[in-house]
């Protein structure tokens, strides 16, 4: 699942430096940089607010933003954030750009789903999911912003593996291991001794 790309108004940036980007910050924006494709890294500013909203929608390190730089409009990843310890208020962003046939290399979140369908769940079992994200490639287009762990059929004892991960078209796993346990359906103290008593496990 992919979604619709924000544009995110930005200036030209002059001066670097910790001095400077404390007077940028004074005036309410942050500093920020903008690189790669083949281009020179440029000092840029942004609105933190801008920022903070997308934070608030799923999958920000995996969308694509269209960055307008004196009128010319830029595709977009955010690489990095970096925040104060104390308040988290926003301090600096990194941009890289990406070029229409880019091959992107991101981590994914993992979002289950079907969880109450679960047999093992309606057993009072539990979801563990044993990895959060998963390194993928692919083209802007194509990055999705979570790749869905479909649980349906799991029962108590059962382990999903990475390469029963569904992909959407153009996406391609980076991580060497397909046998990689993404998903278990955790056993209740009290279940898991009488699972334990009929012995074993399923993998699906």
């Amino acid at each position: 699942m992919t979604t619709a790309v924000t544009t995110f108004a930005v200036a030209i940036r002059t001066g670097t430096g910790k001095g400077k980007a404390r007077v940028v910050r004074r005036t309410g924006l942050i500093p920020a940089i903008l690189y790669g494709d083949k281009h020179s890294p440029t000092p840029i500013t942004i609105d933190p607010q801008l920022i903070n909203a997308e934070m608030n929608k799923p999958g920000f390190f995996t969308r694509t933003f269209d960055l307008v730089l004196e009128g010319t409009r830029i595709r977009t990843i955010c690489r990095d954030l970096q925040r104060h310890p104390v308040s988290h208020a926003l301090l600096h962003a990194d941009f890289q750009r990406i070029g229409a046939d880019s091959l992107i290399h991101v981590a994914v979140p993992l979002h289950v789903i079907n969880e109450a369908a679960s047999p093992g769940v309606k057993r009072g079992g539990m979801v563990n999911l044993v990895e959060h994200t998963i390194e993928i490639v692919a083209r802007p287009t194509t990055i999705p912003t979570a790749l869905e762990i479909d649980v349906t059929s799991m029962k108590i004892g059962d382990s999903l593996h990475l390469s029963q991960v569904k992909l959407p078209e153009g996406v391609r796993l980076l991580h060497p291991d397909p046998d990689l346990t993404i998903a278990t359906i955790v056993a209740p103290s009290s279940i898991e001794t009488d699972e334990s008593a009929a012995g074993g496990t399923t993998t699906l």
